[in-house]
């Protein structure tokens, strides 16, 4: 059994870990293996959720079964008072958002490069990311934008980007 650490925000929250259980048919399955990784290197910060009176998780399966796998003892959660149709959307929705969600290349890389130079011991140990994958995100890059990129970079009114081929540019005005 290893130690893990809890970032102070979380610690409030800890209970002991029995008294939270996955919801049976989840149809998430996070890799809890990255989730570990990253849980030994940065600790644990958040908190699950869990429906109050069964203790059946809504949200944090993966880092729920990461926990077990590093021999927690105990676990953070908010505890949501709501029906089980309630927590049934509560639970899509966590899990489909974040499949929804789409990275910003060129703000990915600088982030895991600036991490590359800060840390030359662990380097990208915890991110859930390879030194590999800086090749691919840079290949994707020098592809060009298609519609749906490109209106991705519209939304992003904070920064510009260039399309390297065709030299269209997104600016805060548009």
């Amino acid at each position: 059994m290893s130690t893990v650490f809890f970032h102070p925000g979380s610690v409030p929250l800890l209970v002991p870990i029995e008294q939270v259980q996955p919801y049976e048919n989840n149809a998430n399955n996070g890799d809890v293996d990255v989730v570990r990784d990253s849980i030994e290197v940065n600790g644990f910060y958040g908190a699950v959720i869990a429906q109050r009176g069964s203790g059946t998780l809504i949200a944090g399966h993966t880092r729920y079964e990461a926990l077990l796998s590093l021999g927690a003892e105990q676990i953070p959660v908010i505890w949501v008072q709501t029906s089980d149709v309630q927590a049934a959307r509560m639970r899509l929705v966590d899990n489909r958002s974040t499949r929804m969600g789409r990275d910003d290349p060129s703000l990915l890389l600088a982030e895991l490069q600036e991490i590359l130079e800060a840390d030359n011991d662990l380097l990208l140990a915890g991110t859930g990311y390879l030194e590999t994958d800086l090749d691919e995100i840079r290949a994707l890059l020098e592809e060009p934008l298609d519609f749906d990129d490109e209106e991705f970079a519209k939304q992003r009114s904070h920064h510009v980007c260039v399309c390297p081929q065709c030299g269209w540019s997104s600016d805060k005005r548009e």
